[in-house]
């Protein structure tokens, strides 16, 4: 036999049971369809289990190192939560599997990287691997390739199961402020039916992502884009001037507090970012004016919002900001400036404040 054992599947559960059993002496192979290191989509979080499982230092390609979390139920009833000690720890996948690849091959495993596995079969010798490289045998066979991988298949080991599909990405932010918590976690239950969605910190970004089951959600690309939307925006998960725009639309209507929302948005732009917001607004007075009071009591059972009234919506009037209304008055988009302060509109702008009021000039 060429090996002892094949594992297939250089993810976390592969490169360390290929880690474990090359360190206790045995020939060990281990296949991975990608190179390495590769982006891989997953939240990264790994449980204070792993200090038990793991006896190597993982701690080089920890991100963040997480002591809190808050829990929303459609984005509101948020519930809190402090640990005095660590409960998890942020990883990037791509990092972290290649960190354990790397520990397996130093213990005597030998890696082949971007080799795909084609067909498992079983003799009474052992097991036959095929892959597009050629042809390996070894008495045993680990696979760790995956919910969609090709060892339980092909050797009928698959079960009938419910599969869950997920949509994640990472959001990169600028250098992190001392006023915004970066060992906390955020998740929310009830926006993404049968699953949840998660707001993760790590070293330079957030994986910000939802996942459900399959048969449940369909695609949850949709459900992705509701959760961004159903995020609480008065409290940001960015550190300040993270962006240099911030754009938010017909949303700050549904918001008990307008003003604070878009305080938090000026909060995350650069000193010379703009913040670009479009919301319903309730005219002076005429008949667009009760047009307004009409649409809000017939949409009242279905939607949230209202028409904002002159003195709810949030605006700083100075040389940097513009105000503009539409469809007499029923709609305002409002673009501002870093300098603006809507939490005291009538005060002078913040000092240093940039020149111009429109995006380009």
């Amino acid at each position: 036999m060429q090996h002892d054992v094949i594992v297939v599947g250089a993810g976390p559960g592969g490169a360390t049971a290929a880690y474990e059993l090359a360190r206790r002496g045995l020939r060990v192979a281990l296949f991975e369809q990608k190179a390495l290191p590769r982006y891989k989509p997953c939240g990264g979080c790994l449980s204070l289990k792993i200090d038990r499982i793991l006896d190597l230092d993982f701690r080089p390609v920890v991100e963040r190192t997480v002591s809190g979390a808050t829990f929303t139920f459609e984005g509101l009833d948020e519930v809190h939560v402090r640990s005095e000690r660590p409960v998890a720890y942020m990883v990037m996948r791509d990092r972290f599997d290649h960190f354990l690849t790397q520990q397996a091959q130093q213990a005597g495993a030998k890696v082949h990287e971007g080799v795909r596995v084609l067909d498992v079969t079983e003799s009474a010798e052992g097991v036959h691997v095929t892959t597009d490289r050629g042809v390996h045998e070894a008495q045993y066979l680990v696979g760790a390739d995956g919910a969609n991988g090709i060892v339980a298949r092909a050797v009928g080991l698959a079960p009938r199961r419910r599969v869950a599909v997920c949509v994640e990405a990472e959001v990169a932010t600028a250098a992190e402020a001392s006023t915004t918590p970066r060992d906390e976690v955020r998740i929310e239950f009830g926006a993404i039916p049968f699953g949840y969605g998660w707001v993760f910190p790590k070293g330079d970004h957030l994986s910000i992502g939802v996942g459900g089951l399959r048969d449940k959600i369909g695609n949850p690309r949709a459900l992705y884009d509701e959760f961004l939307v159903d995020q609480d925006i008065t409290k940001l998960p960015y550190p300040d001037q993270s962006f240099d725009v911030a754009l938010c639309t017909w949303t700050l209507e549904t918001l008990a507090d307008p003003r604070q929302a878009v305080q938090d948005l000026l909060r995350v732009i650069a000193d010379d970012g703009f913040v670009i917001y479009a919301f319903s607004s309730r005219p002076e007075g005429g008949v667009k004016r009760l047009y307004s009071r009409l649409l809000e009591d017939w949409a009242a059972g279905t939607l949230r919002g209202r028409f904002l009234s002159a003195a709810e919506r949030p605006y700083h009037s100075c040389e940097h900001s513009r105000l503009m209304t539409f469809a007499g008055g029923l709609a305002t988009v409002v673009v501002l400036r870093k300098c603006c302060r809507v939490d005291h509109p009538q005060d002078p702008c913040l000092p240093a404040a940039p020149v111009s009021a429109t995006p380009g000039d």
